[in-house]
């Protein structure tokens, strides 16, 4: 998360922010943010929940969210196809 490891786990924690992002129309991180301090609130998963943006984000969707940037890559989607499975499971009304 400092820039120097990109891999397919950044572009799943990026799918979850730009998830996000449609949901509640802001970023979670919003203000102004150093570099240093974004990085930090990456590394020990302090984003905000959408909820506290738009109460209307479902539960299973905030779910995908987090899974998508924890910030122990590891709990992250191993790949696309795992989160696209996620959010087709998603009834919309």
């Amino acid at each position: 998360t400092t820039g120097k490891n990109v891999d397919k786990q950044s572009d799943i924690y990026a799918l979850g922010i730009t998830l996000f992002q449609l949901l509640t129309g802001t970023t979670p991180l919003r203000g102004n943010v150093s570099r240093d301090e974004l990085f930090e609130k990456i590394r020990n998963g302090n984003l905000p929940k959408a909820k506290e943006f738009y109460p209307f984000v479902s539960e299973a969707l905030q779910q995908i969210i987090d899974r998508s940037t924890s910030a122990n890559k590891a709990q992250r989607y191993s790949n696309v196809k795992e989160f696209q499975a996620d959010l087709s499971r998603i009834k919309l009304n």
